[in-house]
């Protein structure tokens, strides 16, 4: 059998929610990667890790932890583990690509077929399984995304699906509106979730129903000037919206817009901060407070905690239980394993009956306890201190 071969990094999971940022981290075993292509998965974990701290930058402070009182709080590692290829979605089996002479990154995000354009052509992907060190070479049909320049994003078809890639530029642009029309923003990204943040304030959040208001703030603020983004930091409050684009292959990344009058997002990958001047910022940060409603947060993913008592063909019996303060406010679910992602999770590393495990899914639980997407799975076990639930490394 192949040995798994891993990296890892350390964060903290409560049962529903998945906090945003690191810790604390625990020495890393060294692993002797053969290939640059564990090294390059290695350096995935990192800059997702990096993404997830960002938007905590603001102020330095990492978030608070958001436990739920009827769980016992859940301590995980994250291992991203080096698949074999027959064990790897399409997506992570070609995760680069050639087309026109220029190189695309593929984020991994699914994008449906009403939001794209004319094919481009065909591009040459690569990849590689580093455990028989077998090099796999395919073509695969390239789309443009309506209303975005394929100089910076383009869909490629893999599968009979389509997902986002990137061209990685470090956006250097020079004005908001620059970064406005590469991306078309206004026209990709709604801003329906924002909250109020500050050293002294306490964290509130609000569903904004209807956001062309804030886009038209911001079409006269077209010419603020860029800041240098790896220095900038501001101690004004701020609030920040939810940035969310099945377009541009983005998931709940960030755009701040802060007292002082700046507006900053991570959303294109690299830090993009623009000042657009205390006025306008005002006006936004007031205007979105006055016809708002305060709301409760939603988790950026969601996870569930438990043991497996009974694992089928196609599914597995969870039994949350054992992470329960109170057992009797445990629960059975019936999740779905259907997923190369949760089937190679029970096959290749031999989860089974027993085992306690963490499970991320799409936040849809049908009928009460039927769980149909799942994405991903990790063993864990309780440590002896505070009942937490940790991932062996």
């Amino acid at each position: 059998m192949k040995t798994p071969r891993i990296s890892d990094s350390m964060n903290y999971l409560d049962h529903d929610l998945i906090q945003e940022a690191v810790r604390e981290r625990k020495p890393v075993k060294t692993v002797p990667f053969l290939k640059w292509g564990s090294l390059a998965a290695c350096l995935c974990v990192l800059l997702m890790t990096a993404m997830m701290i960002l938007p905590n930058l603001l102020n330095g402070n990492l978030p608070n932890e958001n436990n739920n009182p009827l769980y016992k709080p859940v301590h995980v590692e994250n291992r991203a583990i080096v698949w074999p290829w027959e064990y790897k979605t399409i997506y992570e089996k070609y995760t680069f690509l050639f087309y026109d002479g220029k190189g695309y990154n593929g984020r991994g995000k699914e994008i449906r077929a009403e939001l794209l354009g004319e094919a481009l052509g065909e591009g040459e992907a690569k990849g590689q399984d580093i455990y028989t060190e077998k090099i796999y070479t395919e073509r695969f049909t390239v789309y443009r995304i309506n209303g975005v320049s394929e100089e910076y994003l383009i869909a490629v078809e893999m599968d009979g699906k389509f997902y986002v890639f990137d061209a990685h530029k470090q956006n250097a642009f020079a004005t908001l509106g620059e970064m406005a029309d590469t991306f078309s923003m206004e026209q990709n990204i709604s801003l329906n979730r924002f909250s109020v943040q500050g050293k002294t304030l306490k964290t509130k959040y609000y569903a904004l129903g209807d956001d062309s208001s804030v886009w038209e703030i911001l079409k006269g603020c077209k010419n603020a000037p860029a800041v240098n983004g790896d220095s900038w930091r501001t101690q004004a409050d701020y609030i920040s919206f939810t940035v969310t684009s099945e377009a541009l292959g983005v998931y709940k990344n960030v755009m701040y817009v802060t007292e002082d009058g700046y507006l900053f997002t991570n959303a294109f990958d690299f830090a993009n901060v623009f000042e657009i001047g205390k006025e306008a910022a005002m006006q936004i940060i007031n205007h979105v407070k006055e016809i708002s409603e305060q709301t409760e947060p939603i988790p950026y993913q969601s996870t569930i905690t438990g043991k497996i008592t009974e694992v089928e063909e196609n599914y597995f019996i969870l039994d949350t239980t054992p992470v329960c303060v109170n057992e009797k406010d445990g629960k059975i679910y019936k999740i779905m394993a259907e997923d190369i992602r949760i089937d190679r999770v029970l096959s290749f590393e031999k989860v089974d009956v027993g085992d306690l495990v963490v499970v991320t899914y799409d936040g849809i639980v049908k009928d009460g306890n039927l769980i149909e997407g799942a994405t991903n799975m990790q063993k864990g076990f309780f440590s002896n201190e505070e009942s937490h639930v940790m991932i062996p490394e």
